[in-house]
């Protein structure tokens, strides 16, 4: 058995061991260091250097075997805790960057935009879930921060639109110079009713439909 062999084994090893599978364990590795030691030509022994090489390979594969099960440990525990911590949120009222939502009827729903930086001219926009625009409010002299109002769900000619999904666009400027997209953010503000636990990651449930953890933008409203 030659070094090669043992060498083409580590590498499956290590190439096997990022994607979560172990093909060579340490007592793998020592029955090959014997089998090769028994079957090596007594006239041509392997070096020393050549033994160290290998040990010093199979360490690293080890070792980094080792700090990717430390790792993985250390992202469970992170997402154990957020998905908990999102329990402390029931019934408190947040923010979340998103410009997608439901309505219910006779349901109001507070809808608005953060600004970075006062705008002349904000216009925002509802759509529905053809992407036909349902209903537009029109905003002068915005101070920088977060706009709310609560929309009643009645289209441009006061008609009560039906409950589903919609969605905002936000357009603000200044003298006619459009700000950029990440000035003027979309939100949605509402009281969060239930907390999902049963995915990757928390799902807050509002009356305003589900809102995502990390698109929260803050908690208890301005």
């Amino acid at each position: 058995m030659s070094i090669s062999v043992i060498s083409e084994s580590l590498s499956s090893y290590s190439s096997s061991s990022t994607s979560g599978t172990s093909s060579l364990g340490q007592e793998d590795f020592l029955e090959l260091l014997i089998a090769q030691l028994q079957n090596q030509d007594p006239l041509e022994p392997q070096s020393n250097t050549e033994f160290i090489a290998q040990l010093a390979t199979f360490s690293n594969v080890e070792q980094a075997s080792l700090t990717n099960d430390k790792l993985d440990q250390v992202i469970t525990a992170a997402v154990n805790d957020q998905q908990f911590a999102s329990l402390n949120l029931l019934d408190q009222q947040v923010v979340a960057q998103t410009s997608s939502f439901s309505l219910s009827a006779g349901e109001p729903v507070e809808v608005g935009f953060g600004l970075t930086t006062p705008a002349t001219d904000v216009t925002l926009s509802i759509l529905d879930s053809d992407n036909a625009v349902v209903n537009t409010f029109s905003f002068s002299d915005v101070a920088a921060g977060q706009t709310f109002f609560s929309w009643d769900g009645t289209d441009a000619d006061g008609n009560a639109l039906a409950s589903g999904s919609y969605q905002m666009v936000v357009n603000a400027g200044n003298g006619g110079n459009l700000l950029a997209e990440e000035e003027a953010l979309p939100l949605v503000r509402a009281t969060v009713t239930e907390v999902d636990l049963s995915g990757s990651s928390a799902v807050l449930l509002t009356a305003a439909g589900q809102l995502d953890l990390a698109d929260l933008y803050n908690v208890g409203g301005q």
